[in-house]
């Protein structure tokens, strides 16, 4: 998740367009408030209910961002995005967890599902830079 100083990471530097970002999970709720606040950030937004439905879109469609919902089963959506990344290596992927803390190191860009929620855009932003070579920790509250 971002605080002030990794604001400061992004600097001026804007992507040419705005990422297009994949939404994947059954959390409607998680995912409705997601792609509200990405859409009013201008980022393009699709939604895959289910990890066959990612692929295709995946196969289909340019998308530059997937955020995978991790709450139900964080192993589960490993699986999923070494799958997507060894099929898409040009994918960036965040996972989102119903934890401060993930049980298990992952080269994957996380943030805390809901907690993190407002930082998504600009976690998005990182991940479209290449900024999201290591997961940055949670702020403390």
């Amino acid at each position: 998740m971002n605080d002030a100083g990794h604001a400061a990471d992004l600097g001026n530097v804007r992507p040419l367009q705005p990422a297009r970002v994949l939404l994947t999970g059954r959390d409607m709720r998680f995912i409705k408030v997601a792609s509200f606040l990405l859409a009013r950030r201008g980022f393009g937004v699709s939604h895959a209910p289910s990890d066959r439905e990612l692929m295709r879109i995946a196969d289909e469609q340019t998308v530059d961002v997937v955020v995978l919902d991790a709450s139900r089963s964080f192993t589960s959506a490993l699986r999923t995005a070494a799958a997507l990344s060894a099929a898409h290596p040009h994918l960036r992927v965040i996972l989102a967890t119903d934890r401060s803390t993930p049980d298990v190191h992952s080269t994957y860009q996380w943030i805390e599902k809901w907690r993190g929620l407002d930082a998504l855009p600009d976690e998005i932003a990182r991940a479209q830079l290449g900024l999201d070579l290591e997961p940055t920790p949670p702020a403390a509250s």
